[in-house]
This record gives structure tokens, C-alpha cells and sequence, in this order.
């Protein structure tokens, strides 16, 4: 068996592990940076995301990569958190313990055509709801700063264009 492989029954799983920090496991392929981790999400099948404890406990602390992962149209298989449930009910798919994770992963894995249903639906709903731009505006418009709000949401068509050419670019 190779470095990044894992047997489960007779099928090899490609694991690899990034981040940007280092990490003590066979598995961890080196420091990636932010510009890089759309191209990550984009070529795997399953995007896990494990959230820290006072995520699941607080129920909502929806972190950044959820959205990165859904943003970019990728596939998202997460822990449960009362929060993200609530934001992506049916643009994401939860497991509710260990053995849940690990057999989901494997169903998916298996079933990549089902993953591409889930991933659609959940860029449709990040970039009309979700980004960084409606959050600037909703804290225009707070602020009773409407023009401002209003350039924001005028960016977001333009910025989902660039983001798609980059990401298909490799």
C-alpha cells in the first residue's frame, strides 16, 4: 500500500491532507495557501469538513471553509452543526457520528453523480445569499449606507465569473 492510499474493503481511498500549518501524519502533502484551496476542493470527490468542538457545541459557528467548499461547487460531507444545517439543508449532507462520517464518505465516494446535486445546488445558494459581498451590504445597509450596499451586490455576478474561469482553469 502507498503513501496516501487506505484500504476499505479491497478499494483504495486517496487521502491527502492540507493545510496551512504542518501536520504529523502520512498523509499531510504540505502548507497550501488560500489562493490554492479552490483547486483542492474542486478535485475531490468529498470535501469533509470537521468542525472544532465549540462549533458543535454553540451550534452556530459556521466556519469560512463551508462556504468556500459550497461556493466553489464542491461537494461538502460535515459534522452536524445546528448552524450550517439550518443555513444549507438541502445543499449539504451531515453525519451524525464517526461510523456515519466514514460510511457516507464511502457511499459518495461510490455515488459521485449524487454528489454533483448536492454541490449545484449549494453554489446557487452561496453566491445569491452567502458571500462576503452580501455581508458588506447588510452592513451598509445597517449603517444606511444604500449606495454603498448597493455596489456590493453589483460585484457579485462579475466575481462568480472570475472564480469559475479559475477554478476550471486547471
Amino acid at each position: 500500500m502507498g503513501l496516501n492510499q487506505i484500504k476499505n474493503g479491497g478499494k483504495k481511498l486517496n487521502v491527502k491532507i492540507f493545510s496551512s500549518w504542518p501536520w504529523p501524519s502520512e498523509y499531510y502533502c504540505g502548507v497550501i495557501d488560500a489562493e490554492l484551496n479552490k483547486h483542492v476542493y474542486h478535485n475531490a470527490t468529498v470535501c469533509p469538513n470537521i468542525s472544532e468542538d465549540h462549533s458543535r457545541v454553540i451550534g452556530h459557528d459556521v466556519i469560512e471553509r463551508i462556504f468556500a467548499v459550497l461556493g466553489g461547487g464542491n461537494f461538502c460531507l460535515s459534522d452536524y452543526v445546528a448552524g450550517a444545517a439550518e443555513l444549507f439543508p438541502d445543499e449539504m449532507v451531515f453525519a451524525d457520528s464517526v461510523e456515519d462520517f466514514h460510511q457516507k464518505t464511502l457511499h459518495y465516494i461510490k455515488n459521485p453523480h449524487e454528489t454533483k446535486i448536492f454541490a449545484d445546488k449549494a453554489k446557487i445558494k452561496v453566491w445569491s445569499e452567502h458571500t462576503y459581498f452580501h455581508r458588506a451590504a447588510e452592513l451598509f445597509n445597517n449603517l444606511g449606507l444604500k449606495v454603498e450596499a448597493q455596489k456590493m451586490l453589483e460585484v457579485i455576478p462579475r466575481a462568480r465569473r472570475e472564480l469559475d474561469v479559475q477554478t476550471n482553469s486547471t
